[in-house]
């Protein structure tokens, strides 16, 4: 857990990164996802952009990962 540098939405997938290079066993399992009636605010191509960042930071050890704003 110290080696997670994201708090926002790319936090499970480092978490999920680091666990797998650790060795450890992750089990998957479906979950039944409603959408709220409410509209999102999340921008997604933001999003997904600060995503592939992450992702390949991930491979170069020692780039700081942590989201400035």
């Amino acid at each position: 857990m110290p080696s997670i540098k994201n708090n926002n939405w790319f936090f499970d997938t480092e978490l999920i990164f680091y666990a797998y290079r650790e060795g450890l066993r992750i089990k998957e399992f479906g979950i039944t996802w409603k959408e709220s009636e409410r509209k999102s605010r999340v921008n997604i191509i933001n999003t997904v952009f600060d995503d592939i960042k992450f992702m390949l930071s991930l491979k170069r050890p020692g780039k700081s990962r942590a989201i400035k704003g």
